[in-house]
């Protein structure tokens, strides 16, 4: 965290791997469910 004047200039997530698949399943749950964009689909298909 990178802080200016005592406030918060920005900061980083370090997510790791179990929230990479958290979202992962989320983006599959959506397409599926068919509420993705149809070019995020095709990107997915690929």
């Amino acid at each position: 965290m990178d802080l200016e004047h005592g406030l918060i200039k920005s900061h980083r997530i370090y997510w790791g791997w179990f929230a990479v698949e958290m979202m992962k399943e989320s983006t599959v749950t959506k397409a599926l469910e068919g509420r993705l964009g149809e070019n995020l689909l095709k990107s997915v298909d690929a």
